[in-house]
């Protein structure tokens, strides 16, 4: 996989939301340019500290084409690796970024009363796509 063209997307590993969230992106992929590695670990503290990012526990993070994005932002760098019928999500760039993050930082702080006690269990097929 050449690295320029991987799209790592760093969630937190605990949450039952988080996890569901990766399903779907697992789901609905155009590619398999990805890599998944929860925040709790070594690796995802090792590459935000080279953009000088600390973790915050709630925050999705998406590295792509060299640049980090977080929270809503991190949501849309993602949409152009999902099936067409998704692209439609690409007019949430039509919205204020502090509109957006206030959103995604309500569904943040509730997350795990969202969805509990689910595991993202990768086919053999898709574990090469994880890093922890």
């Amino acid at each position: 996989m050449h690295p320029a063209k991987t799209t790592i997307v760093l969630y937190d590993g605990d949450c039952g939301f988080c996890n569901q969230s990766v399903q779907f992106i697992l789901k609905n992929r155009k590619h398999n340019h990805f890599q998944f590695t929860p925040l709790q670990s070594d690796i995802a503290e090792q590459l935000l500290s080279g953009f000088h990012i600390t973790i915050n526990m709630e925050t999705l993070y998406v590295i792509k084409n060299g640049k980090t994005y977080e929270k809503s932002s991190a949501i849309l760098a993602l949409i152009n690796d999902l099936k067409n019928r998704y692209q439609f999500l690409k007019l949430g760039y039509l919205v204020p970024t502090f509109m957006r993050d206030g959103v995604y930082k309500l569904i943040s702080k509730n997350r795990h009363k969202l969805k509990t006690g689910f595991c993202v269990i990768p086919t053999d097929g898709e574990k090469r796509l994880f890093k922890a």
